[in-house]
């Protein structure tokens, strides 16, 4: 029993001692692939790509913009005034019908 539990802890031990080894990269090495990789982005001309691609959407922040929008609300049931101060209201001449169900909103 003993020695399954030693069995088992030194297996645990070397096989993330391996996982370690083969996960880790030098600074150096990481500079070397850097390196090496180089020509690959150059022939493919990416640099100067993304470089116009970002000034052109810099430039185009100067571009007036027009925005548009547009809402339509139906209430199932809206606020009314009292019935005795609609009365009154109406009594002096106020013409009172309160809020619609419907409400459009348009913006530009």
């Amino acid at each position: 029993m003993v020695n399954a539990f030693r069995h088992i802890i030194l297996s645990v031990a070397i096989a993330s001692l391996s996982v370690n080894s083969i996960a880790s990269i030098t600074l150096d090495e990481c500079q070397q692939l850097a390196h090496d990789n180089y020509p690959l982005i150059r022939r493919y001309d990416l640099i100067r790509q993304t470089t116009e691609y970002n000034l052109k959407n810099i430039r185009s922040g100067y571009y007036p913009q027009l925005l548009f929008s547009a809402q339509a609300t139906l209430q199932s049931d809206v606020m009314t005034l009292p019935t005795p101060l609609v009365s009154m209201l109406e009594a002096n001449g106020y013409d009172v019908k309160g809020l619609d169900k419907d409400q459009y909103r348009i913006a530009l």
